[in-house]
């Protein structure tokens, strides 16, 4: 049961995590929006001005405020926050705000300092900045949709988006006897895609980091992919995204819809 405007939970690689679900720990503040543009300038020969030729995010800081309910005395718990929320370990910050739920990949920048409540001497306050390199916050659940059941426009398959960010997708690709083909026309651009070929296992291409490996095991097995493959070039856009896999043995497209934070 959520208590406040946002709970949180922290957990990290290790599987240590800690819950602020307002009852013992507390969410206090926590900036989930600001985010560093990048922006790429070029300047006009023998003219005033220049010409912005490319905008781009930069890494997150998420800025939190934090305080823990500590009346017995805790050594224990005391000991807790501060390993589990060491800047060596990385981690998964997720934000459950009253209608939707928000996850991030990150890492504390520093070791939390802690800070006793000068009216209540059983209080403690402690700040954290984690740190994202993806800046995307992942909204809700990840979203899979089947390539047979994908809706036909103009007898083409389509994926419509309402993301206003550029979403690289994980394609799962099961047990496959020949060379398969994999094409996606996003929104106002030519066809990108690659060829995978004939695999005995099941296989998942990861878009966002340039990644191949089987759907079983986790193994890399970029050996199937077609060495020219630009995975760097397939998203899903804002809009109408035309899709075709030949053949298709089940392919489905999974992928999340990108948010830059709430409020």
């Amino acid at each position: 049961m959520m208590i406040g405007y946002k709970t949180a939970v922290w957990r990290n690689v290790l599987g240590q995590e800690i819950v602020f679900d307002n009852v013992r720990f507390f969410v206090e503040s926590i900036d989930m929006t600001g985010t560093t543009g990048i922006h790429t300038v070029e300047s006009l020969m023998m003219s005033d001005g220049q010409e912005t030729i490319r905008h781009q995010l930069g890494a997150k800081t998420i800025p939190c405020s934090f305080a823990v309910k500590d009346a017995e005395d805790d050594i224990y718990m005391q000991h807790h926050i501060a390993q589990v929320l060491s800047p060596l370990i990385p981690g998964v910050l997720t934000v459950y705000t009253r209608d939707s739920k928000y996850t991030i990949e990150c890492y504390p920048q520093d070791a939390p300092g802690f800070t006793r409540d000068s009216g209540v001497d059983f209080v403690y306050r402690f700040n954290v900045d984690f740190v994202a390199d993806y800046p995307y916050w992942y909204k809700d659940e990840q979203v899979r949709k089947s390539y047979r059941n994908l809706p036909a426009i103009n007898s083409r398959k389509t994926i419509v988006s309402g993301c206003p960010f550029d979403i690289p997708p994980e394609i799962y690709i099961p047990v496959c006897s020949e060379t398969m083909q994999i094409q996606l026309y996003p929104t106002g651009s030519s066809s990108q895609g690659f060829r995978i070929f004939a695999h005995d296992y099941p296989v998942i291409v990861r878009c966002k980091d340039f990644k191949v490996v089987r759907a079983d095991t986790g193994a890399d097995c970029s050996q199937i992919i077609d060495a020219t493959a630009e995975l760097d070039d397939i998203r899903i856009r804002y809009g109408k995204n035309t899709v075709v896999v030949s053949p298709d043995t089940g392919v489905e497209f999974r992928y999340y819809y990108l948010s830059m934070g709430e409020v």
